[in-house]
């Protein structure tokens, strides 16, 4: 059956969904990449291999990126947290979710496949272009709930699904010593371990001092490096900073987004208990 390149989309990518825990599994891929991408790094390989691992990574991130928005994005559809109606309302967003036009087959395919519209919607939006995603963000009120967040995580006062605690003073200084020791020690030798990985991983999110547009900046830089290799096979020479600094603008982006998700969820659940509350 010739069905519209959306429902294709769908039916192609559903036995990829995590609708479980999306960020715990971009969290899983994030430390697994980091991990190999640093023992390549800290190898004896030429240079030329190094920057290849480099750019490979890159790639990896935006496709995590990708999917964690995507996936995301169903859920909060799902869950009640967005409607179609609010994607409608975004200019950014509502041509293209007005370019869904069905004919009578399509529909036929839509009800045997049990197609949802959260799967629909999310599969419009192509979150490997930056002004999607802003658009996205925009959707979700990110400015408003950033702010908050930001503020909590400044008191350490996270404590949340999507966030753990940030860490006291005294072991941020401990984890500082760690990472100091290792780098002590020589390239050759050095080993990061997938604890030590994913120690830095969760720093990341636990950053004390989150700045906005420096999350959003070095997402652009990532998706525009992405497309330069991916579409130009462009060599491009890769530093170990933008190696971090996408890594980190990426888990950061996605666990506010989900911190953000958490949030709205507590919010339907407790309007949802104060109606219950009235029924006689």
């Amino acid at each position: 059956m010739n069905n519209h390149p959306s429902i294709k989309r769908v039916l192609e990518h559903r036995m990829f969904y995590q609708r479980s825990h999306p960020f715990r599994l971009l969290e899983k891929r994030l430390v697994d990449a980091f991990e190999l991408e640093r023992k390549v790094n800290e190898s004896n390989f030429y240079k030329n291999q190094k920057n290849h691992s480099k750019r490979q990574f890159f790639v990896f991130v935006v496709t995590c990126l990708e999917s964690y928005l995507q996936e995301i994005c169903r859920l909060m559809i799902d869950k009640k947290v967005l409607s179609a109606k609010d994607f409608m309302k975004n200019r950014d967003i509502k041509d293209k979710i007005k370019g869904l036009k069905f004919d009578i087959l399509d529909i036929v395919t839509i009800n045997e496949k049990e197609i949802n519209v959260s799967e629909l919607i999310s599969e419009r939006l192509n979150f490997q272009n930056l002004k999607d995603i802003k658009a996205f963000c925009n959707l979700i009120e990110f400015d408003h709930y950033f702010k908050a967040i930001n503020a909590e995580i400044k008191r350490g006062e996270i404590g949340r699904l999507a966030l753990p605690r940030v860490q006291s003073k005294k072991s941020m200084e401990e984890f500082v010593k760690m990472i100091a020791r290792e780098k002590n020690k020589s390239l050759k030798n050095l080993k990061i371990s997938h604890a030590l990985t994913l120690t830095i991983i969760k720093y990341m999110y636990q950053k004390m001092d989150l700045d906005k547009e420096k999350i959003f900046g070095t997402i652009e830089m990532g998706i525009w490096i992405r497309h330069k290799i991916v579409h130009k096979a462009v060599d491009i020479n890769i530093k170990d900073w933008q190696v971090f600094s996408f890594l980190m603008a990426t888990i950061q982006l996605c666990a506010i987004v989900q911190e953000i998700f958490n949030i709205k969820k507590e919010e339907i659940n407790i309007s949802g208990e104060n109606l219950l509350s009235f029924i006689p």
